[in-house]
């Protein structure tokens, strides 16, 4: 199987771009006994297994080499001196420190999307795809530079009414949305796509949908997935790679976890960030909508029923959906500090979409950007903000400041 993977990613190498994850199952394990093993393992691990056994087989050789470049599937020649091969460096760490330079943001996930039969292993990694390919990153956001006053941007951020609630030693969970995806089959043997429905949450939620809809019984079935997409995954990494240190100077503790594996356990003596679509925030939607004056209830909507207003987002259309060039359509962010139910901070920097949840991670960690919502809040230490994102083919054009106010 591996010099069946390795003779397929030699014949993509000259394409374009990097196979996905699903061409690769479908080619490399879609067509013989072995479909079951990489369903229990997924693609993820092949290509690991394989990019491991090419270091090993260049270790300590200086001179051109085969890699496989971290976070993605194709084979690369690299050339490497003798001193970073006898230090340990590897080729694959440096090809993906200059890929992780200027990422490009991934088109936002559409609500149905056709997959080839049996691609269902390739879905399996996905989350932990995204993230690692993330990891890399946070090493180049993280603020080294002096603010304007000569204040350490680290230490004018750490005394922001956003930041500020964190607790001193107490362990942060940056909590990443994720969306529940359920299979479709129409032959109750090959899956023909992953469903994401902003109607069906949960496993628990898709057998409430099969009892009022007995029809689909044998169409739907739950494989326990959960989607992260790319943009959600980068600003949860930002986020955690420029989280405040302590006023000692020391660095947070600090995990990533999804929304879907957040547990009251997981919760207990840890101040939260959730960052993702304001959809996907699971559990942490309950606290949310007891402590906000705003509602969130309306799909791809934010509603202030104070003011008898709705900012209904106009996000881009799906990806086999003809779309209008320099169209602009409009994303909404929103940025809150609250306080959880078990006393512990709760900040939500979140998106109706991916643009704005992009926006909103990078206007988190800016101690400027906080202190001109500060003006309008009184600089009080709980607070909700909601932010008008305007964008043109996908990238933004325009950030307005909609709401800025104090909660109780």
């Amino acid at each position: 199987m591996q010099l069946r993977l390795f003779d397929y990613l030699a014949a993509r190498s000259g394409d374009a771009r990097a196979p996905k994850e699903i061409e690769i199952a479908h080619a490399v394990f879609g067509g013989d006994e072995s479909t079951d093993a990489a369903a229990d393992s997924g693609v993820r691990v092949y290509v690991h297994r394989l990019r491991k056994r090419l270091e090993d087989h260049y270790r300590g050789q200086p001179g051109a080499r085969l890699v496989i470049p971290k976070g993605e599937y194709r084979l690369v020649l690299a050339e490497v001196e003798a001193a970073q091969a006898n230090a340990g460096f590897t080729a694959p760490d440096l090809a993906e420190t200059a890929s992780l330079r200027a990422p490009a943001i991934a088109p936002p996930p559409v609500r149905f999307r056709r997959m080839p039969p049996g691609a269902v292993p390739a879905l399996l990694g996905l989350a932990l795809c995204c993230l690692t390919i993330a990891a890399g990153l946070a090493v180049y956001a993280w603020p080294w530079s002096q603010g304007a006053s000569g204040e350490p941007d680290d230490e004018r951020l750490r005394n922001t009414a956003l930041w500020r609630n964190l607790g001193a030693g107490v362990p942060v969970l940056v909590v990443a949305g994720d969306a529940y995806a359920a299979a479709e089959t129409g032959d109750q043997r090959n899956v023909q796509r992953m469903i994401l429905d902003p109607r069906i949450a949960s496993r628990e939620e898709l057998g409430q949908h099969i009892r009022s809809h007995p029809d689909q019984f044998y169409r739907l079935y739950d494989f326990d997935l959960h989607f992260t997409p790319v943009p959600t995954a980068l600003a949860a990494w930002n986020v955690e790679a420029t989280l405040p240190h302590e006023s000692t100077g020391t660095r947070r503790s600090a995990s990533i976890v999804p929304a879907s594996a957040l547990t009251p356990a997981l919760q207990q003596g840890a101040d939260i960030v959730y960052v993702g679509h304001l959809a996907d925030m699971g559990t942490l939607a309950a606290p949310l909508a007891a402590a906000s004056s705003l509602r969130f209830d309306r799909p791809g909507a934010i509603v202030d029923p104070a003011a008898a207003r709705v900012w209904q987002a106009s996000l881009p259309a799906p990806d086999n959906t003809p779309r209008v060039r320099d169209a602009v359509t409009t994303d909404y962010g929103y940025l809150a500090s609250l306080t959880a139910p078990g006393g512990r901070a709760l900040l939500v920097i979140a998106g109706l979409g991916d643009v704005a949840t992009a926006q909103l991670a990078g206007l988190a960690t800016s101690a400027q950007a906080l202190g001109q919502i500060a003006v309008h809040t009184g600089n009080r230490p709980h607070f909700e903000a909601v932010f008008a994102i305007d964008t043109r083919d996908g990238i933004a054009v325009s950030r307005r400041l909609l709401l800025a106010r104090a909660l109780r």
